[in-house]
């Protein structure tokens, strides 16, 4: 009785939005909670996600980003075989899905690793003081631990309930200005928001709606 088995479309929401409904046992309305919004995760969600699908790099990132937040504090989120990234051959393909435009250093959705690496700032975000810095979403990215990258597969952990804001306190704080250039770190984030604002307007189609900030 503990297990389901759902048969559906990687890429689509509303299919993996039932899934958590169903699976994880998490309303539709957890995907817009706040962060620091309590949640019953006695109740509901899952310790570990693996995704092992199509393999499609748009696929797994609306599969990241629809269910990484049904990841129980402390849990652990894998993506196996992302070395469809950089699949930019003559006719490349997996299951009879095309991958498009893949291809090593091209963007997100068709290179799935390259978002990936963007997490990378938002995780140290605070050492640049910026802590609404976002790259999926706060409720998303913001709950991210660490991120790690394997041959063939990524590892991303998230925080445990009780984990302090990393870094908490920083030794030069009170001398920030002297280490990082505030005003230049505020005009390249706006820039980088935009930039991906207009980007992600022909990605409407692959991650839920909200996600991306």
């Amino acid at each position: 009785d503990r297990l389901r088995i759902f048969v559906g479309d990687q890429s689509d929401v509303s299919f993996l939005q039932r899934v958590a409904l169903e699976g994880a046992g998490l309303d539709l309305d957890f995907m817009q909670k706040d962060l620091g919004e309590p949640v019953d995760w006695e109740r509901g969600g899952w310790d570990i996600i693996i995704d092992d699908g199509s393999h499609v790099p748009r696929h797994q990132l609306i599969t990241f980003t629809s269910l990484f937040p049904c990841v129980r504090p402390g849990g652990v989120y894998v993506i196996e075989d992302i070395e469809s990234s950089y699949y930019d051959g003559s006719d490349p393909s997996l299951y009879h899905t095309p991958i498009a435009d893949a291809g090593l250093g091209m963007p997100s959705p068709g290179n799935f690793v390259e978002k990936m690496k963007e997490l990378v700032d938002v995780i140290n975000r605070g050492w640049f003081f910026s802590p609404d810095y976002s790259v999926l979403g706060k409720n998303i990215d913001h709950s991210i631990a660490s991120i790690s990258f394997h041959g063939g597969h990524i590892l991303v952990k998230k925080k445990r309930a009780n984990e302090i804001e990393y870094p908490s306190n920083h030794f030069f704080a009170p001398d920030k200005r002297k280490y990082v250039n505030i005003e230049g770190v505020i005009r390249r984030t706006e820039t980088f928001r935009q930039e991906r604002e207009q980007a992600h307007r022909h990605e409407n189609d692959c991650t839920p709606s909200g996600l991306f900030c």
